[in-house]
């Protein structure tokens, strides 16, 4: 902000020719003091939209994690109901196979006899 400063102040005395009229220089410290004014409302006016354009981005990035989440629990979830249904079934298939085993031994039993 300083050079910018600096560099207003030295364009103002430049167009003034760089005379030592107290006139010029009061003109040049004014055209300075509006060049340094408006230079700062323009920065103060980008660095709003600056800061909005972060809030919108923050919003943003915030909403798509929200629903990485959900389809992250969501995936878990199936997952999970998956595991338990193949459990089951892996149950279900043990407990036939014991019938089955069962069922041998019997008939060994009864044909051993």
């Amino acid at each position: 902000m300083k050079h910018l400063l600096i560099l207003l102040t030295s364009l103002a005395l430049f167009a003034c020719g760089g005379g030592d009229s107290g006139e010029s220089a009061e003109e040049a410290a004014d055209t300075a003091k509006e060049a340094t004014s408006e230079a700062m409302d323009a920065a103060g006016s980008a660095m709003d939209e600056a800061g909005d354009t972060m809030e919108d981005a923050a919003g943003a990035a915030g909403e798509m994690a929200d629903e990485a989440k959900d389809k992250a629990e969501g995936a878990m979830d199936e997952a999970a109901d998956s595991m338990h249904g193949a459990m089951d079934d892996a149950a279900a298939v043990e407990d036939t196979l014991k019938d089955k085993a069962d069922e041998v031994d019997k008939a060994i039993d009864d044909a051993t006899q």
